[in-house]
């Protein structure tokens, strides 16, 4: 789910946050994300890989957002295979316009990848869910969008993205005589939140059309039934 409050208070705050790409102009707008989004603490920025594991081992942050190409002899690679080598204790979201099919597919199933994986130019939402996702859970965040690109996992593995509160949702959302007031009735949801969750769902999913026709047409092409 999209949680950006909690009790008043965004579920995300508080977490802190390294983030390591040349760009400044890409750096200023992963800060806005990460801070003006989701409440997390920035501690460090760096266009360096090897700045970034000397930041990574002094501030123990809980996720590192780093780009692939670097300048200097320490790749964004490089970054990810030296803290995982050291089993540091921070997460890792790969955030890079250079993601290739052979890192891609080594990555999707490898406990020691990223945790999550986005190329550039995704917009602020989505990208606010992805971070969202891999700070609050143990699952790996991976859009269809890259999914169906480097065509790397089965069919319908896209749903497993989906956390049971989510799934629980979608499979309300799927039958089309059910508007957001019904299915927030049925699990005693307000309807925002009912929204937040869709709006989530639609980015887990791919799917660029927010519409329930979309949603319905795409859950009927990876299952054969659906249970309400």
């Amino acid at each position: 789910m999209l949680v950006y409050t909690q009790n008043g208070t965004q579920a995300t705050a508080g977490y802190r946050v390294v983030i390591c790409d040349d760009h400044p102009q890409m750096r200023g707008g992963l800060r806005n994300v990460l801070s003006a989004i989701l409440g997390c603490e920035v501690v460090a920025e760096t266009a360096l890989g090897e700045e970034a594991i000397r930041l990574v081992e002094t501030h123990h942050p809980d996720l590192l957002v780093l780009d692939l190409s670097l300048p200097g002899d320490v790749s964004g690679r490089d970054v990810l295979g030296h803290i995982r080598l050291r089993k540091l204790p921070v997460k890792i979201f790969i955030h890079t316009a250079f993601l290739n099919r052979d890192d891609f597919e080594e990555w999707i199933a490898n406990a020691d990848g990223p945790d999550g994986i986005d190329e550039k130019g995704t917009g602020d939402v989505e990208l606010a869910i992805g971070f969202t996702q891999v700070l609050l859970t143990e699952q790996k965040y991976v859009p269809l969008r890259l999914i169906r690109k480097f065509g790397a996992h089965a069919q319908g593995r896209e749903l497993d993205s989906l956390t049971p509160k989510e799934t629980q949702v979608l499979k309300l959302a799927v039958h089309a005589e059910f508007d957001t007031l019904d299915i927030a009735q049925q699990l005693n949801y307000s309807a925002s939140t009912v929204r937040s969750y869709l709006t989530t769902i639609y980015a887990k999913l791919g799917l660029e059309q927010h519409s329930r026709s979309a949603l319905i047409q795409f859950y009927y092409a990876h299952h054969e039934e659906v249970a309400p």
